[in-house]
Parts: C-alpha cells; structure tokens; sequence
C-alpha cells in the first residue's frame, strides 16, 4: 500500500517538474531536459530517503534555482538569437500577437484600476465612487471611444488571432489539442481567452465582482441567492 502510495505521489511530483521546465526555451529543454528530469528524481528519492518526506523548503530551493537557471538560459537564447529571432522562435510571440496585446491593453488598464480601486476601498461589490468619477468624466468614457476600447478592440483582437491560429491547425489537420501545438501557440490562445473574457466582463458588468465577494464572503451554498442579488448589482 505504502508502495502504490508513494509510487503515486511520485509520478505526480515528476509532472510538476516537467511543468516547471516549460520555463526553459525549448531548445534547451531538448538538449538537457531529460537529465535535468534524472538529477531531480534522484534528489528527490535522496530527500525522501533522509527525511522521510518532502519540506516546503525543498520546494522553494528548487523553485528559485529553475526560475534564476531559466532566466539565464533566455539571456544567453537572447544575446544568441537576437531581439526578432529570439520573440518569434523561443517565445513565439508574432505579430497577431503584438497588435491583439496593445488592442486588449486600454481594457486591461481600465479593468485593473477598477479592482484595485474596490479593494483599496474594502469593498468588490460596488464600484469605487471618487475613481469612477474621475474616470466617467474623461475622454475615454465618451461613447464612441467607450465602445472602441470596450468592445471593439476586444473582438478585433479575436479575429485577427483566430486567424492564424485557423490556418496553423488546418496544417496540423485537426491535431490542435496535441500539447506541442498549444505550447506553440500559448500566447494567441492567452489573448483570444482575454478578448472573450472582456467581452464577457462588458456583458455582466458589476455581476463577476458581486458574485467573487459573495462567494468568498458567505460560500458557496448561497448561490442561488447570489445570482438574484448580483443580477441587480
């Protein structure tokens, strides 16, 4: 049993490895990733071997070490590479990126201003009054600059990154939930998500902040009740 167990827990902690390596380039994720994974099970057994389990502290040393590894390995792919080279083949960053990240931007300014405002004044389910003031009274909430910013910016962003996103899975025929393929492209498919989430946030308005306050204040049993009171917020 105690075998199964721990033969179990292993093969979960090796998967978080794995997923702690995406943090390399991939090409040297190629050329040492399989030792890294060798030199980090026998660490592991070792720590298990002496202290019959696992600390935080292990976790926290290991972490550091990949995040100070990685961030080197990325200067040295940069100074290699170069600027262009290195966003396109290493971070896969195109274009469609580019323009879909500066399109969502004004959106995501304003958004997180709104939180931080609500959390500065202790409450998430209604707006910070003196912020919204001052923002309703700008230029950027002038309905035709409003719906720009808020609506079609988001959706042009969509577009023009399920464009090619389209024409790479066709190529792929079909293969697109292959994990190569969505590691490719985790950035189109980061903004086509934020796009199709601002859009969403413009729909339900104060309802998302209504409903994170409640459930996180009176949990989740109260649901029902939630939507009705959140439907108003």
């Amino acid at each position: 049993m105690y075998k199964t167990e721990h033969s179990i827990a292993f093969t979960k902690v090796n998967q978080i490895y794995k997923t702690l390596l995406l943090f390399y380039p991939a090409a040297y994720r190629k050329k040492f990733g399989s030792e890294m994974l060798i030199t980090f099970e026998d660490l592991y057994q070792e720590q298990v071997l002496q202290n019959k389990k696992i600390g935080i502290g292990f976790w926290f040393s290991l972490i550091l070490d990949i995040i100070q590894s990685a961030f080197a390995q990325h200067h040295d792919s940069l100074k290699k590479q170069g600027v262009k080279k290195y966003i396109h083949k290493t971070l896969h960053i195109t274009t469609y990126n580019i323009i879909g990240a500066v399109l969502l931007l004004p959106f995501f300014s304003i958004f997180l201003i709104d939180i931080l405002a609500r959390i500065i004044q202790g409450d998430l389910t209604h707006y910070n009054r003196p912020v919204y003031a001052l923002l309703s009274h700008s230029l950027l909430y002038w309905f035709p600059v409003l719906f720009t910013w808020v609506v079609l910016f988001p959706a042009l962003a969509i577009i023009i990154n399920s464009i090619p996103l389209i024409k790479k899975s066709f190529k792929r025929h079909g293969t697109v939930l292959q994990f190569s393929f969505l590691q490719e492209n985790w950035i189109t498919l980061a903004i086509l998500c934020s796009g199709l989430g601002f859009l969403a946030i413009f729909q339900l308005h104060d309802f998302a902040p209504c409903m994170m306050h409640g459930l996180l204040r009176f949990g989740v049993s109260t649901i029902p009740h939630l939507v009705s009171v959140c439907r108003n917020a």
